[in-house]
């Protein structure tokens, strides 16, 4: 039936009659709806074809399908196509799909100024077609080493807008398998955004600056009074300056920290390299921070190896990474435990383990320790106090010096917190090359 009320087709519309009266080579095809007995529709497909016998037309063949299914399939993807859409115009981000050899399959340009582009300026093209050279061979890197590794990759770069004279815009591209030897590539304009870390960097270093003086200030006529020069303090007296002088002292080191990640970030941080038995430095760390581990009854263990290891460092940097990872490592234990600092050297490298019985770390913080001004949920917890700049600056201040710091934690069980540097005999040279891409050897 083609309809719930009405005879079968009118005689001009059904498929049987019109291929039978088309006489030969009237074939037919085409989608028609049909209903049941009971009123209910279903979509079919039908195919129509002539039997000839002896040129003449002795009848027809038809075929139906019922295609709900296939229909149905159709409205949900044309559907899900029309949510894609939407949500990819609601994305303020250019993204690109690149084959390996770096031809531009698809493209979708958001409606921010800066990022809109024309589509035929690209599809087709290749990146080093139509990008400065010097960012088409960095972007092709990383093309293929997220095809190679499966996983994301990020490249932060500057580019004029528009190309090729216009002012410089700050740029992040994120690059992700799509299909085997294609990538996407989601590109953001972060202008705004380092621009406002660029302008936070100079209030914290203008900031830092100006606190300094004035601490020095307070420290010294706070000493001066503690020493008696002028005249004998009550017990009382005594008492509320040490409390002004140990609440200086933890201002300074705030401000000292500040302007270290000044230093760094601005690329102005001085080293003083020299070679050191890595040993020393360690026992002198030991003994010098030490008291605070014994002021919180948590015990220090040192494992040093026979032979001496020689690491081409700052030294007064080097002891500054130590004493954060030594320090947190106390603060973070309980009394009655142990904090061991175990020293090895493997393959031209020399491992600084430093392993505390503590609270331990969650994985997810884990990811976002050496962020600034971040601190654990687990420490949060506990009312354990910190800036989150320590762990920033111990692993900048390892990196400059070619090594690094990472970490192992078990929420409960403890921490390990490895620093690496290569040893002086055999990488001092890449050590040099890692300081002088950020900061400045003096």
């Amino acid at each position: 039936m083609r309809g719930p009320t009405v005879a079968p087709y009118p005689h001009a519309d059904c498929p049987l009659l019109s291929a039978i009266s088309g006489g030969a080579g009237m074939d037919q095809a085409g989608e028609e709806v049909f209903w049941r007995k009971d009123g209910t529709a279903f979509p079919i497909e039908f195919v129509s074809s002539t039997i000839m016998d002896e040129g003449e037309t002795n009848g027809a063949v038809v075929i139906f399908r019922d295609i709900s299914a296939r229909l149905t399939t159709r409205a949900a993807r044309r559907n899900s196509e029309d949510k894609n859409q939407a949500l990819l115009s609601a994305i303020p981000d250019l993204m690109f799909r690149i084959h390996r050899d770096g031809t531009f399959l698809e493209y979708f340009s958001p409606a921010s100024e800066t990022l809109a582009l024309p589509g035929q300026d690209f599809l087709g093209k290749r990146v080093i077609d139509v990008m400065p050279a010097a960012f088409a061979a960095q972007a092709m890197q990383q093309v293929i080493r997220t095809l190679e590794t499966g996983g994301p990759e990020t490249l932060e770069y500057q580019l004029p807008v528009p190309l090729p004279n216009g002012p410089l815009h700050d740029f992040e591209a994120r690059f992700v398998p799509s299909w085997p030897d294609e990538a996407l590539t989601i590109v953001r304009d972060i202008t705004d955004r380092r621009q406002v870390d660029r302008l936070k960097d100079e209030f914290v270093s203008l900031v830092s600056h100006e606190l300094r003086t004035p601490l020095t200030s307070i420290k010294g006529y706070v000493d001066v009074l503690l020493d008696g020069e002028l005249g004998v303090l009550t017990g009382e007296q005594i008492e509320f300056l040490e409390i002004v002088s140990k609440n200086t002292d933890r201002l300074t080191a705030i401000v000292s920290d500040l302007l270290d990640i000044s230093r760094i970030e601005s690329g102005t941080m001085a080293l003083s390299v020299a070679e050191h038995d890595v040993g020393a430095i360690v026992r002198r760390v030991c003994d010098e921070v030490g008291r605070i581990g014994s002021e919180r009854g948590v015990d220090t263990a040192i494992e040093l190896p026979d032979e001496a290891l020689t690491v081409m460092v700052d030294e007064t940097r080097t002891t500054q990474v130590l004493t954060n990872l030594l320090s947190n490592a106390y603060k973070y234990s309980p009394s009655r435990s142990t904090v061991t600092v175990r020293v090895s050297g493997v393959d031209g490298t020399v491992r600084i383990e430093i392993a505390d019985q503590g609270i331990g770390i969650a994985e997810g913080d884990q990811e976002r320790l050496f962020t600034k001004f971040y601190r654990a949920s687990s420490a949060l917890k506990e009312g354990i106090g910190g800036t989150g700049l320590g762990l920033v600056i111990a692993r900048s201040l390892a990196e400059l010096q070619g090594g690094g710091i990472s970490v192992k934690s078990e929420l409960g069980k403890g921490s390990i917190f490895a620093f690496n540097m290569p040893l002086a005999n055999l990488e001092s040279g890449r050590a040099r090359r890692g300081r002088l891409k950020k900061g400045v050897e003096s």
